[in-house]
């Protein structure tokens, strides 16, 4: 293999990589968001019962 076929194996390797870890971090900060949305609608659960 040549440098030039080798450098586009990388960069193709590169790119696919690359996007596995952007779908990953999606899918994690997505995971993130909901259990922060429910952590806070649990708290404000719990706090209006503090106030009754």
């Amino acid at each position: 293999m040549g440098w030039r076929k080798g450098k586009q194996a990388y960069e193709r390797f590169y790119d696919e990589e690359l996007s596995k870890l952007e779908k990953e971090l999606e899918k994690t900060m997505s995971a993130l968001e909901e259990i922060i949305e429910e952590r806070v609608r649990e708290a404000r659960g719990e706090k209006d019962k503090a106030t009754l």
